[in-house]
């Protein structure tokens, strides 16, 4: 980071509140915390936002019609089912020789 240069913000009092005791806790300044909060922000509005083709829309809005027809798997279920695909299979007995 280049040289810091001192500006004056206003803020709420329950807004500089909250800041100092998140502040505190984490064993920073205010400054330091507003800093890295503002540092965040930027970063985030510089992030690229996709818009969903038709087709990926198409895709949501049928599973979203599956799930309001309960046609769905649960994580539970959907674990069973690959523990059983795990599971060896049983050796077969040797048949029993005759004499």
């Amino acid at each position: 980071m280049g040289a810091a240069k001192r500006i004056t913000i206003s803020l709420p009092e329950d807004v500089v509140r909250v800041a100092d005791e998140v502040a505190a806790r984490r064993g920073r300044s205010r400054s330091e915390l507003i800093r890295d909060a503002l540092q965040w922000h930027l970063r985030v509005q510089n992030l690229l936002v996709e818009e969903a083709t038709p087709e990926e829309r198409a895709a949501l809005a049928a599973g979203r019609a599956q799930h309001a027809r309960g046609d769905f798997a649960t994580l539970d279920e959907i674990r069973r089912d690959l523990d059983a695909d795990l599971l060896p299979e049983r050796p077969k007995k040797p048949a029993k020789a005759s004499c």
